[in-house]
């Protein structure tokens, strides 16, 4: 495996252009032979005028196959020569340009097999004809080899170019077809879909080994998320026992690592035990907030352990010094699974024993792999995957009782605020790295953030960020809204060098963008009473409501934005002063229960409660009562008579679920 940092290459005699890119991925390979170019107008110029064919290779820095085709040929003086005399080469990092992998994906699963290193190659105008993933350098077992065809490309282009220009005339119009926007429904999914997507995962819920359907498993926390709302909507004890014995089941694998904290992309087999070794920042996040869902929902503190655990790891090797969060990092482990019983009956000793040794040899393990050099670590910073981990600290911060965590939440907004907007055009630039800020923002960087910052605003308490959140949504809605069919488009319409514009449709390692906005509007709507923000979610229901008919399954984020706008929501607001011991002790009956349809403010006397009341208006004649802190908890702005008895709103707050429960039942 490669050492810390982005050299993750062999040395050539010479850099080629990827040296100037900050993509770690690039920079990967930056001293290969072949004459790289990034993505981008001098690569097309010349394409056209030297009058040849692009090869296109996509990838991200911490895939193995990536690794193995830079070693076998990229870094082949041969294979690169040739390269160089009939390509201009491109390479592409997914991750900064998610639309492009996107776009090329939908063509190569069509003609071949999807997966990275994604391997294409485009005419100079960047339509397709061929595509693949990883390639051996030489004809093996049968696989025609990356050598092999580079020459009969280079042949086809040079002798048969009617043929080239048929095959991507062909291509662009399967990509178009399979890129084309669905009509959307004249009516959003029925509640009906809530049910029918619950029995469909429960039908292929893997009751030995947690998680759903069979090998490779994916965390996918997104369907985490739907269980436990619908547990919260209908009570449904196996909704969240399916939820909670999947969260249980990877902490028990090699899919969560065990010394330094944090889980790893994918487990290999159906019992979660061999990892797909390298880590995603967003899958942290994911998880993270999920298991702070799991303790609300069962006061089980293994998960609450496990949340602080991912976290702590997160906060420890994830982290910017100016308060950001890197991407991702690859790994490796070797180690042999045997269960505490069999261990305890091998040295003749006990459980509790062996568990105590275990956690000492946790400790002496984990202070030795230190020792070694570290894996490969991908430190550019995503605006997508930031939000994802604001959304995940500030949950933290109030249900765990951890102040470092909402420190580190507003320290990372601070940080995507100074380095990633630009306040004249309010508009967000995707990627930093190395003091660079680059790459036109997506609609997942706005959808990510915004919901970040809705979370960040319900546990500071700080209304500069409901209010940039506001700002940002309403440029999401200018540059990627779909004023005929609704929803959001995945990228801007001035998105010069894509051939087709999409909107994602499918929630997967994931939430999808759309899923995502939906919940923001509805929560915004929530807040300010705007009821432009429902017009647009009901929209973007309607929007993708063909996709939920074809399968619930792929939207799982949808529907859980679909069950808020059909469910009874709380509304709690708390006067009081944000540090004072009643205010506090009001707050932590609201974050002991797991109510995930509710939205919460805090309004202090004076200037605060102006600046909050300018953004959620209903809050403007609330105050404390008889100088003591004072909880309203209110349902579609109906509101029961205030409190300032933490029992009495515990008692207000049960029965507001269990009627949301008993609502959902009828």
């Amino acid at each position: 495996m490669c050492a810390a940092g982005a050299g993750c290459h062999q040395a050539g005699p010479q850099a080629n252009r990827l040296i100037a890119e900050k993509s770690p991925y690039l920079q990967q390979h930056a001293h290969n032979p072949v004459d790289w170019y990034p993505w981008g107008a001098e690569a097309f110029e010349k394409a056209r005028r030297e009058d040849k064919a692009i090869f296109l290779s996509i990838g991200y820095s911490t895939c193995h196959w990536c690794h193995v085709m830079e070693a076998e040929s990229f870094s082949n003086p041969e294979i690169a020569a040739f390269m160089n005399q009939h390509f201009v080469s491109i390479k592409v990092d997914r991750e900064e340009r998610p639309d492009l992998d996107r776009q090329y994906m939908n063509y190569v699963i069509g003609v071949s097999e999807g997966g990275w290193p994604m391997s294409l190659v485009l005419m100079p105008d960047l339509r397709p004809f061929f595509g693949a993933n990883y390639l051996p350098p030489d004809d093996r077992d049968g696989q025609v080899g990356f050598r092999t065809l580079l020459q009969r490309i280079a042949t086809l282009w040079e002798t048969r170019r009617s043929d080239a220009l048929r095959a991507a005339a062909d291509g662009t119009q399967a990509l178009e077809a399979r890129s084309a926007l669905t009509r959307g429904a004249a009516t959003a999914p029925d509640e009906a879909e809530l049910d029918r997507t619950f029995e469909d995962l429960s039908a292929s819920f893997d009751a030995s080994a947690g998680g759903f359907g069979g090998a490779p498993k994916f965390p996918r926390p997104v369907v985490l998320n739907f269980l436990m709302r619908y547990y919260a909507r209908t009570g449904s004890a196996r909704a969240l026992d399916m939820a909670l014995e999947t969260l249980r089941a990877m902490a028990r694998g090699g899919i969560r690592d065990h010394l330094g904290g944090g889980f790893h992309r994918y487990a290999v087999d159906r019992e979660w035990r061999l990892p797909h070794f390298e880590k995603m920042v967003y899958d942290q996040a994911q998880l993270a907030a999920a298991l702070v869902d799991a303790y609300q929902a069962s006061g089980d503190a293994l998960f609450a352990d496990l949340a602080r655990e991912t976290l702590d790891y997160v906060l420890r090797d994830m982290r910017d010094p100016e308060g950001g969060f890197y991407s991702a990092e690859g790994a490796a482990v070797l180690s042999e699974r045997h269960s505490v019983e069999e261990t305890a009956g091998r040295f003749g000793v006990s459980g509790r024993d062996v568990r105590a040794r275990l956690a000492a040899a946790r400790q002496i393990l984990f202070h030795a792999r230190g020792s070694r050099p570290r894996p490969a670590r991908d430190d550019k910073v995503l605006v997508a995957w930031n939000g994802l981990m604001l959304s995940a600290l500030a949950k933290a911060s109030v249900v765990l009782d951890g102040p470092t965590y909402r420190d580190a939440a507003v320290a990372a907004a601070r940080f995507l605020e100074r380095r990633l907007y630009d306040p004249a055009t309010e508009t967000l630039v995707r990627r930093y790295r190395a003091g660079d800020a680059a790459v036109a923002a997506l609609l997942e960087d706005y959808a990510f953030l915004i919901q970040g910052l809705l979370d960040l605003s319900e546990t500071s308490f700080d209304p500069r960020w409901l209010a940039w959140a506001l700002r940002l949504q309403a440029q999401q809605d200018r540059w990627f809204w779909d004023d005929r069919e609704g929803g959001y488009f995945s990228t801007r319409a001035d998105a010069a060098d894509l051939l087709t514009r999409v909107k994602e449709e499918y929630d997967g390692a994931g939430p999808s963008a759309n899923s995502v906005s939906t919940m923001n509007l509805l929560r915004l709507w929530q807040l300010t009473g705007q009821q432009r923000w429902r017009d647009r979610a009901d929209a973007t229901f309607r929007a993708l409501s063909p996709r939920v008919a074809r399968s619930g399954l792929a939207l799982p984020q949808l529907l859980a934005a679909l069950e808020f706008s059909r469910s009874h929501t709380t509304q709690i607001v708390i006067a009081g002063d944000r540090d004072a011991p009643d205010t506090r002790a009001l707050l932590k009956v609201v974050h002991d229960r797991f109510i995930p349809n509710r939205i919460l403010v805090l309004v202090e006397e004076g200037r605060q409660q102006e600046l909050v009341a300018a953004q959620v208006p209903f809050v403007s004649g609330m105050g404390r009562r008889s100088g003591r802190a004072t909880i309203y908890i209110c349902e579609n702005s109906v509101c029961r008579l205030p409190t300032a008895d933490p029992a009495v709103a515990a008692r207000l707050l049960d029965g507001a679920r269990g009627h949301n429960q008993r609502s959902a039942r009828l």
